[in-house]
């Protein structure tokens, strides 16, 4: 109790207005633990029993833990080390574990052996042990590196098959780093480190050795590892001057090993110069990447040293390259040299193996197919791109696609999709190489918590988007911030917040957006009656190329003015079209919307009957997406309308959670709980968890039911 209530005081003296991470954590010394005693009380061979399980900390088997003690000629007694309170015991798989009984238990007994016997247990424990486990003590009782324990380390790394290993890899090549002074065999270890931090996309576990890269001896590879790095921190001009000064030596392609060096700091140069947002250097710099691609010779991966050997995906590079040059080309409305690398890019796509190049190239193209406003395909690309990622998890837009197929999700009217990708997104955002994606992540989040009125998630997500910027410039949607603003506005019927919103004057100079926030303005201003700006609006809004009606159709928008203006035949006429398009059809949120401002209007010149049957269409589609928002106002116009509120079907999945609705929606299409999990990125076990919740919730007895309860969910 005492040591809890010093632990509170500490805590509370932290200035409140501090950053989390600048605040003092305080720590626990072993004389304050209130374990401390226990472990002091404990009899000799308990005690010795407790100290070896401390110090390997992880469950292990009991055996061991006498193997080492006998080692060691230490007697111990697991009984005994159980019966004073040290340890635990769990059977598994037929054989009898051990571990301490607590994380701070096992503090004060670690913190109570002097160095030589913490390093005695793990040399005993790497000995007895073997493989990785044993790997790890090994490490930690090393106080030089011996040939036997980097040939076990550089065996792991060279066998690195995916990013977890690679992970594993760079824990155990840094101990093997921290064992050297400064020289060649310490060079040569940073240099694996980052190799395989390149390679796996894991460049923020090494950001810390940032100034031990830079401090490399010059050469091609060494400016390869300084040029990812520094772009991967945010420092993309050094990344550029970095790329350029390498590719300007001449000398650098003259071997197998440099020409494969040379092709991919060609190619991640024009990668990095996209992220500027300046394009006009793109397709000289994809020319010239091109060009080392092709220089490459059948030979030269044989030749080159295996660690470099991934660097050359011939296809895979060229399907990077031409995604860069695409999207400059559509930057610029370069139309001729779009539809060339396009057509080039799609055709190599259709013939490629599962890679990490071909997420990015799945991403690029669907990045110019929003663009267009061909969201089915940009879906379709989305559902191959999640495919591959499971067999290739460290593409450089892996974050792309989980904010992408969020993104589309919301648009086409899966919401629970939507929301379960966001919480993947979110959860994975600051796993990513792609910085740029990170801000986008938050604010795509925001989407469905705008639509169904959640000011403060939607509130607490754009700040956490703003605080995640690092550059301004977003390779995918950069006026999503904008977008999510003005819906949440939209939602709480406040056009003056809504107008504002999309009245920053920055959003024009914005490259990657549909410029989705010119929907919300017209309506905002049509909302307030701002008839004649409205009118110029919306003419600014049809002549944007990049426009598209995601959000809401230029018929609607234009019903809607002529509705402000009280031009009643001509309000009528454009409202009946819009929502009899079929392109607008594709988005039923807004077609809904468009359907109760049509309600709301012939209710207003005396339509009741027409009223009621466009209220009732919206109000079916607010409640199966739970946008309650906009169903009240809906369900309050449909009452004065002399409709039948109650006939609309209410929420089925009203007395669920968050979760339980996305699994619930799912189920009652008849997936699976496999397919599931898939599609929400859960585990079985967590799905099958939240089924048995789910089915007496609502009072049914089975999955057959939940259907009949939810057809159309």
């Amino acid at each position: 109790m005492n040591a809890a209530l010093a632990l509170g005081r500490e805590s509370g003296a932290v200035n409140a207005e501090a950053d989390i991470w600048e605040a003092p954590i305080p720590v626990i010394d072993a004389a304050r633990n209130p374990f401390a005693r226990v472990a002091a009380a404990a009899p000799v061979a308990a005690s010795n029993f407790g100290r070896i399980c401390a110090v390997l900390r992880d469950p292990v088997e009991e055996r061991v833990v006498l193997e080492i003690a006998c080692s060691l000629g230490l007697e111990a007694d697991p009984d005994a080390a159980e019966a004073a309170g040290l340890v635990t015991h769990s059977r598994w798989h037929g054989e009898l574990w051990v571990q301490p009984r607590h994380e701070l238990l096992g503090h004060a007994v670690a913190k109570r052996l002097s160095a030589d016997e913490t390093l005695a247990i793990h040399r005993a424990a790497g000995e007895v042990l073997g493989g990785r486990r044993g790997l790890r003590h090994s490490l930690a009782a090393a106080s030089a590196v011996d040939d036997a324990l980097l040939a076990r380390v550089q065996d792991i790394a060279r066998a690195v098959a995916s990013p977890a290993q690679a992970d594993e890899a760079i824990g155990y090549l840094r101990s093997i780093l921290g064992l050297y002074d400064e020289g060649r065999e310490h060079d040569e270890v940073l240099i694996e480190i980052a190799l395989l931090a390149m390679r796996f996309r894991r460049q923020q576990l090494i950001l810390d050795l940032m100034p031990q890269t830079e401090a490399l001896p010059a050469g091609a590879l060494t400016t390869a590892i300084a040029v990812e790095m520094l772009a991967v921190a945010g420092r993309i001009p050094d990344a550029l001057a970095a790329a350029e000064d390498a590719l300007g030596q001449a000398d650098v392609p003259g071997t197998a090993q440099g020409r494969i060096l040379a092709a991919h700091i060609a190619g991640i140069q024009a990668q990095f110069q996209l992220m500027t947002g300046d394009t006009e250097p793109i397709p000289a710099l994809v020319r010239r990447a091109r060009e080392l691609v092709d220089a490459v010779l059948p030979g030269d991966t044989d030749a080159a040293s295996a660690r470099l050997r991934w660097m050359y995906t011939g296809d895979g590079q060229r399907m990077r390259l031409l995604g860069w040059a695409m999207t400059a080309a559509a930057r610029a409305g370069d139309m001729e040299a779009f539809r060339a690398a396009f057509g080039e890019l799609s055709m190599l796509i259709a013939q490629a193996e599962a890679s990490p190049e071909l997420v990015d190239a799945l991403v690029t193209r669907a990045g110019v197919q929003m663009q267009s406003g061909d969201v089915p395909a940009v879906h379709a690309d989305m559902l191959a791109a999640s495919a591959v990622l499971v067999r290739a998890p460290h593409a450089w837009t892996a974050g792309h696609v989980r904010v992408i197929l969020s993104h589309v999700e919301y648009l086409l009217g899966n919401w629970a999709a939507s929301e379960a990708g966001a919480e993947s997104a979110l959860s994975l955002a600051m796993d990513v190489t792609a910085f740029t994606v990170r801000p986008v992540t938050h604010f795509t989040a925001a989407l469905v918590a705008a639509s169904r009125g959640g000011a403060a998630t939607v509130g607490a997500l754009l700040e956490a988007g703003e605080r995640a910027t690092i550059s301004r410039h977003e390779s995918y949607e950069s006026s999503m911030a904008a977008v999510a603003a003005a819906e949440l506005a939209r939602a709480a019927g406040n056009p003056v917040e809504q107008l504002r919103a999309c009245s920053d004057p920055a959003l024009r100079s914005m490259v990657s957006t549909t410029h989705g926030w010119k929907t919300y303005k017209v309506e905002a201003l049509a909302a307030l009656g701002r008839v004649d700006e409205a009118r110029t609006a919306l003419a600014d809004l049809r002549a944007t190329a990049r426009w598209q009606p995601h959000y809401g159709s230029a018929l609607w928008l234009e019903a809607r003015i002529e509705d402000a203006a009280d031009r009643q035949k001509r309000a009528k006429a454009l409202y009946e079209q819009a929502v009899a398009d079929p392109a607008a059809g594709l988005f039923p949120f807004p077609m809904a919307r468009a359907r109760a401002d049509f309600g709301r209007f012939l209710l207003r010149v005396g339509d009741a009957d027409g009223a009621a049957a466009q209220l009732s269409q919206a109000a079916e589609v607010f409640t199966r997406l739970g946008a309650s928002p906009d169903l009240e106002r809906t369900l309050a116009l449909l009452e004065r309308a002399g409709g039948n509120g109650s006939a609309v079907p209410t929420d089925p999945f009203a007395a669920l959670t968050a979760r339980e609705r996305q699994i619930a929606q799912h189920a009652s299409r008849g997936h699976t709980n496999r397919e599931i999990a898939e599609a929400l990125f859960l585990s079985v076990t967590t799905v099958n968890f939240h089924m048995r919740n789910i089915l007496p919730k609502l009072g049914l007895s089975s999955r057959r039911e939940l259907r009949i309860l939810a057809p159309t969910a």
